[in-house]
């Protein structure tokens, strides 16, 4: 089953018009973009020439200390799976005059970003910032200041810094004691607020790896709407609930749940690296599901070569 790739509005004019559609590329997760990163910036899009921008800096969020004028040159994690043109062509998913978050990573005495769309997150017409906590095609929409104080915090633990959830709990904490909600083109103006808190609520628990109780999970993984059902899965992997191996293998075994969440649920499993968990899914592969559980990801995104399981079989015969 192929699902919308939107998460709302957030995506609209994410990708660089000048990003060569017979060029497609492996993006990496969020995890790994703010891993990787050397600082996380905020800036005003000066000149934007392919896969180079000439950005001023207006501050530095975490990490290294930005210059007062950041160059960025090429990608540093550009894994190419087809193209009629030079790799480094691809253009940068940003334009002039826009202000944009970025995730930037030092090589050498060039900065770069991953790939011509992760790393960016866009300031919006309203002030309000397209946020990445899973990979780049899945984003939502965030107040700024709200934007500011998840992902410095993240950036610092991911980092092995240091970062004080306390003051996060209005961000991580009080959207998921309230039902799931799904996003819809019905949905009201504070149906899909709700929707962006939890999404950022449950991905950035994860980045986190915060400890939240099974019974705080179980509304959204038994949710109908498929980002709910990833999101919860992958904040699932960190709890130290002791039912939390048993539930993913009930969710991967459970035919009401969506394929690309059970293989995501599987993904999860293997960073857990239970051997006990690990073999219990294993027992399952004659009887997965073999159904589409790709990406949702349109074939004319460049983003489309980004490695997935293509059932929760393969990716249970992968463990």
């Amino acid at each position: 089953m192929r699902h919308d790739v939107r998460v709302g509005i957030a995506v609209i004019g994410l990708l660089a018009a000048s990003v060569a559609q017979a060029t497609t590329w492996n993006e990496p997760w969020q995890k790994q973009v703010i891993t990787e990163a050397s600082s996380l910036g905020l800036f005003h899009v000066l000149e934007v020439k392919g896969s180079h921008a000439k950005l001023k800096t207006e501050k530095t969020l975490a990490g290294t200390a930005l210059p007062e004028t950041l160059e960025l040159v090429g990608y540093y994690d550009l894994h190419v799976m087809s193209t009629s043109s030079a790799a480094n062509e691809s253009g940068l998913a940003m334009h002039s005059g826009e202000h944009v978050y970025l995730l930037p990573k030092q090589v050498d005495k060039s900065w770069k970003l991953p790939t011509p769309s992760s790393g960016i997150a866009t300031v919006t017409p309203d002030g309000s910032v397209a946020a990445t906590y899973r990979i780049s095609f899945h984003q939502a929409l965030q107040p700024s200041d709200a934007y500011e104080r998840m992902q410095t915090c993240i950036f610092q633990r991911l980092h092995a810094d240091t970062c004080n959830e306390a003051a996060l709990s209005k961000d991580l904490d009080d959207p998921l004691r309230l039902p799931p909600v799904a996003l819809s083109r019905s949905a009201t103006k504070d149906e899909q607020k709700l929707f962006f808190a939890q999404h950022v609520a449950l991905e950035s628990v994860y980045l986190l790896k915060r400890d939240v109780p099974l019974k705080t999970l179980e509304p959204f993984l038994q949710s109908t709407f498929f980002h709910q059902q990833i999101s919860a899965v992958r904040a699932l992997a960190v709890s130290h609930d002791p039912g939390r191996n048993a539930r993913l293998v009930a969710f991967v075994k459970d035919p009401s749940r969506l394929p690309m969440a059970q293989a995501m649920a599987v993904i999860m499993a293997k960073e857990i690296g239970d051997k006990t968990l690990i073999a219990d899914l294993k027992a399952l592969a004659p009887s997965a599901s073999t159904s589409d559980s790709s990406l949702p990801l349109n074939i004319m995104d460049p983003r489309i070569g980004t490695a997935f399981p293509s059932s929760v079989r393969v990716a249970i015969e992968a463990l």
